[in-house]
């Protein structure tokens, strides 16, 4: 059917122009012309239909792609995917441009859209490309002069889109990204999240109802705990300190400030709020706390919103551990550079604290930025995930060590090096020095300890939460690693670590995913049921909640269990042998390198990515690892996915991914 005709048919049936245009463009024919458009100059709007059936309406107004779908007319612009861009992206804060829309054209299977934006640097001419596929979208951007020296911005808001990489920039939360000076070809490549729940076989996720507040209160689940009988404590930012008992709710403690973590001792029950870690305690066996008493407060908190304290967590002698945030708005920044940067006001801010078994406070280790989760595990080691930022080029989990230098260097200041280190009491916590000795980053880069594994930033993590470690069979075939919660992305991760050179090092999988909301807490029950607290506010969506996850006992996931570094490169364990006869080809397991900078910017660019074809790919006799020989380097990442896996018993594999941090090589194999 001829294009023209069929634009005579849709105008006859006389409908609305978005109407008319789906059925001119979009009915299940061959199409005469590679791509095809329709403006609409009311709207300043352009439709577009591609070849490959997807869709989508591009605002001249604005000089950005809306939203974009795959098929015909039955689907309506609002119900297609938005691609989390700001509604007029070209205009923010960091420069002030104009537009000028300049018009389309068609070019082969793809449209080109061309616009002006001037400002103090002058005018330049861009040519707009967007292209859609299985695999996702790339917006593809080109400037017409070349020589001309402009820079521009676009920023995007979070995104649920699996990974977002671009030739630029990223520059400050929610993605802002720009061209730098100079550069003539931009892109920004926007992989799509694969549908459907990713539930391993054998899960259930069950609601808790949440007790009923008063106008005002927010039931926002932050700390996890469990006493001897099974009673679970929750502390929430603005309600308090909550039982849950067989089904009943119970406030036990009231008029705390943002308690984000709590423990249940013998002697009480330990809070950690915004400014000191407390100690409540039922004096009358009524269960409602009658004693608030200040456990330790010697850090400073200045009042700032991103001030946050996390923990407590205990060893084996009683000894606990808290982490302290960097602040966002009162403090000295340590670069002049461009972009968000997290400040300190000295009190050791950006530091893991500890306090003995006797009373005493000290600095335990320093160079975070927002270690919002904290665990440890049976052997006494300590973990921290800490957040993407400025010197954070993506969140992480690391393995905190005594003293360590663990990155943000604005935690430096309280050192004595530079000065600080000194006491803190009620009477000088919020004297803020004026000044502050000059830091070189040639002193500490070479201080700053790796990452244990790294939550690549998009793909798995943007706001991981605390790690919890499983020490119960209860749970499925994981025992022995550990499961963190994901804000942003509402999910679960699972990490495995190994000890390479005697430190660690190891690899994250995707465990579960979507959460109603985002995840925050994870905390395991003495049955061994995982219960997850969940938050709305802030990088959270949908509704606060606590869900309990539990596994039946029988049902065996078919899940990618460890990723082992061997001298010859990787073997993967499965849950499940794979089918009879199997054989792994090439095209089934796909494979890349990359590695990120350290630097001042917010966040980190993929650097130096390679893909990586496998020299060798062998399934052990048992058909439950497979063996994969290729280079290695050290101070890698290595991403990889099986493609068209199968188990025995007919599974497919529910979770592809993982993701290994190379820190080390192995010089030895070991059985």
């Amino acid at each position: 059917m001829k294009t023209e005709f069929r634009f005579q048919v849709a105008r006859i049936l006389g409908r609305h122009l978005f109407w008319a245009w789906t059925v001119a463009v979009l009915l299940p024919t061959a199409r005469a012309e590679p791509a095809a458009m329709v403006k609409n100059e009311k709207e300043g709007k352009i439709y577009v239909a591609l070849p490959n059936g997807y869709s989508f309406v591009y605002n001249t107004k604005k000089f950005h792609v809306e939203s974009m779908w795959q098929g015909g007319a039955e689907q309506r612009p609002e119900h297609a995917r938005n691609l989390a861009i700001q509604s007029n992206p070209w205009q923010q804060n960091l420069r002030s441009l104009e537009g000028e829309w300049l018009g389309a054209e068609l070019a082969g299977d793809e449209v080109v859209f061309r616009y002006a934006m001037s400002g103090k640097d002058g005018r330049v001419e861009i040519r707009e490309r967007i292209s859609i596929n299985q695999q996702g979208v790339v917006l593809s951007f080109s400037l017409v002069h070349p020589k001309q020296a402009f820079n521009m911005n676009y920023r995007m808001r979070q995104s649920s889109y699996r990974l977002v990489e671009t030739t630029g920039q990223k520059r400050g939360r929610g993605h802002v990204q720009y061209i730098h000076l100079g550069q003539t070809d931009y892109q920004i490549t926007m992989y799509f999240q694969e549908g459907g729940d990713h539930f391993p076989a054998g899960y259930t996720l069950e609601p808790i109802t949440l007790p009923k507040l008063p106008k005002g209160y927010l039931f926002e689940p932050a700390g996890l705990d469990f006493d001897a009988d099974g009673t679970l404590y929750v502390s929430t930012r603005t309600a308090g300190v909550w039982t849950y008992k067989k089904g009943v709710w119970k406030q036990f403690a009231d008029g705390l400030y943002d308690a984000l973590g709590l423990r249940v001792r013998k002697d009480g029950i330990y809070v950690m709020q915004k400014p000191e870690l407390t100690r409540l305690v039922d004096e009358d066996g009524d269960g409602v706390a009658e004693r608030y008493e200040t456990v330790a407060s010697n850090f400073r908190f200045a009042g700032s919103y991103h001030e946050f304290a996390y923990g407590p967590r205990y060893d084996s002698q009683g000894n606990a551990y808290f982490s302290l945030n960097l602040s966002a708005g009162v403090g000295h920044k340590i670069s002049k550079s461009e972009g968000i940067q997290m400040l300190t006001p000295l009190g050791f801010r950006g530091f893991v604290m500890k306090l003995s078994a006797n009373g005493e406070l000290s600095p335990y280790a320093h160079g975070f930025r927002s270690p919002a989760g904290i665990g440890i595990n049976k052997k006494d080691e300590l973990f921290i995930t800490d957040n993407q930022g400025d010197w954070v080029p993506s969140s992480y989990l690391i393995h905190v060590r005594p003293g360590g230098f663990h990155g943000h260097p604005a935690s430096l200041l309280d050192t004595p090096k530079y000065g600080g280190g000194e006491t803190l009491n009620s009477k000088t916590v919020y004297d803020i020095p004026k000044k502050v000795p000059e830091i070189k980053e040639s002193d500490f880069r070479p201080l700053r300890l790796p990452p244990t594994v790294w939550l690549p930033h998009e793909e798995y993590a943007n706001s991981p939460g605390n790690p919890e470690f499983c020490e119960t069979s209860k749970f499925g075939p994981f025992e022995g690693q550990m499961f963190i919660a994901e804000l942003t992305k509402e999910s679960i991760l699972r990490v495995q670590l190994q000890r390479v050179g005697g430190a660690y090092q190891g690899t994250v999988f995707p465990f579960l995913r979507p959460l109603p909301s985002g995840g925050f807490r994870l905390r395991f029950s003495p049955n061994g049921e995982l219960y997850v607290g969940q938050l709305s506010r802030g990088w959270g969506n949908g509704k606060t909640g606590l869900h309990k996850l539990s596994w039946d006992g029988k049902t065996m996931p078919f899940e990618m269990k460890s990723v082992t570094l061997t001298t010859k490169g990787f073997d993967i364990r499965m849950t499940l042998p794979l089918a009879p006869g199997a054989k792994l080809k090439p095209s089934q397991v796909l494979m890349s390198s990359f590695r990120y900078n350290y630097w001042k910017l917010y966040g980190s660019e993929r650097i130096d990515k390679t893909i990586i074809e496998p020299d060798n790919i062998r399934l052990s006799e048992d058909r439950q690892t497979i063996h994969l020989s290729l280079p290695l380097k050290a101070g890698f990442l290595y991403a990889i996915e099986l493609v068209d896996v199968v188990a025995e018993d007919g599974k497919n594999l529910v979770n592809r991914t993982c993701c290994y941090t190379l820190n080390q090589l192995v010089k030895e194999d070991t059985k």
